[in-house]
């Protein structure tokens, strides 16, 4: 069973920076992007750490609208670190959450995440 950490950016960002800087947080991972028409996804290729992150945004660069259906809040992208659900491996969703709200802060990037641990209720990010 895996365990994901959700973080939805609110304001535009270039996907590609974005997901360098959540994959930084992970080691580095090669990476590869498929585009789906109206949507596109930047994956890492390995899992570092035994935690994959994947950036999910729209083709066009416009408003995106989750990837969970419509109770997820409208962003400009969304970034999944997914992971087994174990408790080291659920503290380092948490680093990496944290290592990427760093570099959104930095940029005055608007976000919010969701922990594995909360039921199903999203913060603002800090």
């Amino acid at each position: 069973m895996s365990t994901d950490m959700l973080v939805i950016v609110c304001d535009p960002v270039n996907p590609h920076d974005l997901f360098a800087a959540a994959a930084k947080a992970l080691g580095d991972p090669r990476w590869h992007e498929l585009n789906f028409g109206g949507g596109r996804m930047i994956q890492a290729l390995e899992q570092p750490k035994s935690v994959r992150v994947t950036v999910h945004c729209p083709s066009n660069g416009g408003p995106w609208h989750g990837c969970k259906g419509e109770s997820d809040p409208d962003g400009y992208a969304t970034v999944s670190f997914s992971t087994a659900a174990d408790g080291d491996r659920i503290a380092l969703l948490d680093f990496a959450a944290a290592a990427l709200g760093i570099w959104l802060r930095q940029r005055h990037v608007g976000w919010l995440w969701m922990s594995p641990q909360d039921s199903g209720s999203w913060e603002t990010g800090a």
